[in-house]
């Protein structure tokens, strides 16, 4: 480093220059700033820095690390009756009492209205414009047949339906066959279909073959493993990527540990 004096530049970072000063100060037994003036300043009123357009003052710096009631106890202490306004949330006014019931084994709302409903079909509260009655809070917590349960007991034959899904009538049968061991339909085609050039479905107007199926799950090599087997110098192509021609070389250069082009001319 040529620089001699403090204010020398050194280096320059995200566009801003570094001084001689400035990296020796990272290395040197120095006050940071804030705590010089600190020392500086002599009343709590006093301004130390700026923090999101507001002055911070000694004071509120004390005061982060004294042991001194924050301003919400003092307010609290000072306040007589549970309905005196502490302060203010979401422009509502937040009462002392309002903050004991947090703190406090007392009923919630909810509950004291339940105890005072005497009638499963006596409405407790709304819900998205639905009124919510005793019952239906009973029915969420007590053991009893959800309505699905029922309806399925009532119906007698596997094409009876059950309920609607997306404009499709769900029946009794098909539910059963999402609990019972029951071959899948591309199973039970699979078994019927003999050759692999036999189609077993269609996929974005593709014809699927069982041949096609059972090289996802059979270990047989890919198609372009097989050509790279084939291939005898790295000059050779394999295949083409966006009319570029890709040899066997380039391949081998992605899963080898040789320095990269850009790696080698840096060098």
């Amino acid at each position: 480093m040529k620089g001699k004096k403090n204010s020398d530049i050194a280096s320059s970072l995200l566009g801003e220059n570094i001084t001689l000063g400035a990296l020796k100060n990272l290395v040197t037994d120095k006050p940071a700033p804030i705590t010089v003036k600190l020392a500086q300043a002599k009343k709590d009123s006093d301004g130390v820095f700026s923090l999101m357009d507001n002055n911070v003052t000694k004071g509120a710096l004390k005061n982060l690390v004294t042991d001194k009631p924050a301003p919400i106890t003092t307010k609290l202490a000072q306040t007589k009756k549970d309905s005196d306004g502490v302060f203010s949330l979401m422009d509502n006014n937040v009462t002392k009492g309002a903050l004991k019931n947090l703190i406090t084994d007392k009923p919630a709302p909810i509950t004291t209205k339940l105890a005072q409903t005497k009638k499963d079909s006596d409405g407790v509260f709304s819900l998205m414009d639905n009124n919510v009655t005793k019952g239906a809070l009973k029915n969420l917590v007590t053991d009893k047949p959800a309505p699905i349960t029922t309806k399925l007991a009532q119906t007698k034959k596997d094409s009876d339906g059950v309920f609607s899904l997306m404009d499709n009538n769900v029946t009794k049968g098909a539910l059963k066959n999402l609990v019972t061991d029951k071959p899948a339909p591309i199973t039970t085609k699979l078994a019927q279909i003999k050759k692999d050039s036999d189609g077993v479905f269609s996929l974005m107007d593709n014809n699927v073959t069982k041949g096609a199926l059972k090289n996802l799950v059979t270990d047989k090599p890919a198609p372009i493993t097989t050509k790279l087997a084939q291939i005898k110098k790295d000059s050779d192509g394999v295949f083409s990527l966006m009319d570029n021609n890709v040899t066997k070389g380039a391949l081998k250069n992605l899963v080898t540990d040789k320095p990269a082009p850009i790696t080698t001319k840096l060098a």
